[in-house]
């Protein structure tokens, strides 16, 4: 008779009951992944990260950093392998439970959560810990179920030696707090179901009328551009030779690039995919964009210069950012009076962990009292303005896991800083672990 062998045990799950955590929600539950896992992102620290993870939604940009920092990352499940982090788990021993555990030097963390465990829809009982040797014990746990061995990688990442009890006694208790403060607001919306249906309806139409907007802007953006080429190509043609030949083919090219941009926004417009990172060069992302931005500037007879630009490659969507700093130069453009002296300069430099690219302006600045305003959804100070180019910018490049801001603005000028995360660690061939 053949032999069956014992079902192994989940051991994850009994971490878990041991920590008599109360229950919390998955919005809970994706703020603490960021927690664990930014820290060692900001710091371009080395280090190992163990995933196990069946919903990335909302947290697909920072998984993507990972592929392009010095840390060693190894999956426990098929969900990351669009992220090119191939599957290590050798059993399905863990059913439901999922984990990320971080190890670098002088810093671990651990969160393991199962929605199976939860009595409602969308709630899980969890177990987060910082900075404890309870980490390793874990960590080692999870290497008996890997087709790799990374037990040497454990022995070198190993948490602080002052491991604070105290403190993850406090961390259990304010996800405590969090899960109470949730579940409150769980009641409130069954009390109010019929009203939250119709708010949620007015909300996904609110949604969807604010995106078409939004694409509408960008599109508008774009055919502006094409508008402004066709016009240099109908002069051109009139008197052809040799630089005029040269002259028509980049303007086609500029078309041809803004054709590409207006199907990816037009794209965006069936779907609700988050943006497209990839490395790209910052240097030849400004090359392009002022290509795309010259003829609006020669018809406005503005000089475009460039300062020292970094050639450091950054993690961004090349569409959206390039649009991004389109919109920065043609605000810059309008924003000016003197056109003999009227320039946009654009220079690009490492700040920390990001390239910091600045857009700045000779124009006549904008007024102090509104300029905690100019980000909002429909603020506007043009006669004919219709309150998204900011917005859309602000927005773009949060979702890039990066920033814009107002850095100055007064009667000499405006800049405008543009931050992208850069790639900390050139990929080499093969991928990360």
């Amino acid at each position: 008779m053949k032999r069956v062998s014992p079902k192994k045990s989940n051991h994850l799950k009994e971490l878990i009951y041991l920590n008599d955590l109360k229950e919390c929600t998955k919005q809970t539950q994706k703020s603490l992944f960021r927690s664990v896992l930014e820290p060692i992102l900001n710091a371009s620290a080395q280090g190992i990260v163990l995933m196990r993870c069946f919903d990335t939604k909302n947290l697909m940009g920072l998984i993507q950093r990972l592929q392009f920092s010095d840390i060693k990352v190894y999956s426990f499940s098929d969900d990351l392998k669009e992220n090119s982090f191939d599957n290590v788990q050798k059993e399905n021993i863990w059913e439901e439970t999922e984990f990320i555990i971080v190890l670098a030097q002088r810093y671990s963390a651990m969160l393991v959560w199962d929605y199976s465990l939860g009595s409602k829809k969308d709630f899980c009982l969890i177990s987060i810990m910082l900075n404890s040797k309870k980490i390793t014990e874990v960590c080692k746990l999870i290497a008996e179920n890997s087709m790799i061995n990374f037990s040497s990688q454990i022995d070198n990442f190993q948490p602080d030696r002052r491991e604070n009890e105290t403190m993850n006694e406090a961390l259990g208790k304010i996800v405590d707090f969090a899960s109470e403060t949730n579940e409150e607001v769980i009641l409130k919306q069954v009390e109010n179901e019929t009203l939250e249906d119709n708010f949620k309806l007015i909300q996904r139409y609110e949604i969807s009328s604010k995106k078409n907007r939004l694409i509408a802007h960008e599109i508008k953006n774009n055919l502006s551009v094409i508008d402004l080429y066709s016009k240099v190509i109908q002069k051109r043609i009139e008197n052809p030779n040799e630089q005029t030949a040269s002259s028509i083919l980049n303007a086609v090219e500029c078309i041809n690039r803004s054709s590409t941009y207006i199907n990816t926004f037009l794209l965006d417009l069936k779907s609700s995919n988050v943006a497209k990172f990839e490395p790209v060069n910052a240097e030849e992302i400004i090359k392009n964009v002022i290509e795309l931005a010259s003829v609006k500037a020669k018809e406005k007879e503005i000089k475009i210069l460039v300062e020292k630009v970094c050639a450091k490659k950054i993690i961004a969507d090349k569409v959206k950012l390039s649009n991004v700093l389109i919109n920065l130069i043609y605000n810059s453009i309008e924003a000016i009076r003197d056109k003999e002296k009227g320039r946009v300069t654009i220079s690009a430099q490492e700040k920390e962990n990001f390239v910091s690219i600045l857009v700045k302006d000779n124009g006549t600045g904008i007024k102090k009292d509104i300029q905690k305003s100019i980000f909002n959804l429909d603020f506007t100070t043009k006669e004919n303005g219709n309150g998204l180019g900011l917005y859309i910018s602000k927005e773009s490049m949060q979702e890039q896991n990066g920033d814009l801001n107002l850095v100055s603005s007064d009667e000499n000028g405006t800049t405008f800083e543009v931050l992208i995360p850069k790639v900390q660690q050139e990929r080499q061939e093969g991928g990360i672990s």
